[in-house]
């Protein structure tokens, strides 16, 4: 007999929420080598906490990840306005470890 067993990630999983702003801890950030191997991209996983604008927790739990947050070593720009919302002021040759970000709440 095979097994399964189901988690609340697996039943949110695809979950589409309504639209609207939303209060999302970043859970993990993991670097993976590209397909190409000539780079490196940054991929952040986050989850929804509750709706920001009325406090409704309906979507909480939802996953964001995948390409929706992801950046790669070749293009950084988009990184910068992720990390401004933790008031990080990114200087040229500046060196930053993503991986400060995972537990952070935005």
């Amino acid at each position: 007999m095979t097994v399964v067993k189901f988690t609340k990630k697996d039943l949110n999983f695809g979950k589409l929420a309504d639209p609207g702003w939303y209060r999302v801890r970043i859970n993990e950030v993991t670097t993976k080598v590209s397909k190409d191997g000539k780079s490196m991209n940054y991929l952040i996983e986050a989850e929804v906490l509750f709706n920001a604008e009325n406090g409704d927790t309906t979507f909480a739990g939802v996953g964001i990840g995948g390409f929706a947050w992801m950046f790669n070593s070749k293009l950084l720009g988009p990184a910068i306005s992720l990390l401004r919302v933790f008031d990080v002021e990114v200087q040229e040759d500046q060196e930053i470890d993503l991986k400060a970000a995972e537990g952070r709440e935005l």
